[in-house]
């Protein structure tokens, strides 16, 4: 999974993501694939591990996430698509949580 993240592989991405790879695993410097994509600045192979429930909170080397690697590399497009990604995340966990509250009141 690291070397296809590395180098922008979204297609095997999908497959080793179908066939159960775990999307957290951690490379020897404790990267995960979302952070080796991001700081790459590979946006389909972003887009293919989050979709596939990649932690944008999770951090790699130097404590960076994958938003800190991203824009250390100057990777503007890919941290906008995480930033994106994130608001509708936030977004939607908002609408969930009112919908439990409604659905408890009755």
């Amino acid at each position: 999974m690291a070397i296809a993240a590395t180098n922008g592989h979204h297609h095997i991405v999908d497959v080793l993501l179908h066939a159960g790879a775990h999307v957290e695993t951690r490379d020897g410097q404790k990267n995960t694939p979302l952070i080796l994509a991001a700081a790459a600045g590979h946006v389909s192979t972003v887009a293919a591990l989050l979709a596939g429930r990649a932690s944008m909170e999770a951090k790699g080397q130097h404590g960076l996430t994958a938003h800190g690697h991203a824009s250390a590399n100057a990777h503007s497009k890919v941290a906008t698509q995480l930033d994106n990604w994130a608001a509708k995340k936030a977004k939607a966990d908002k609408a969930q949580t009112a919908n439990m509250g409604k659905a408890g009141g009755k």
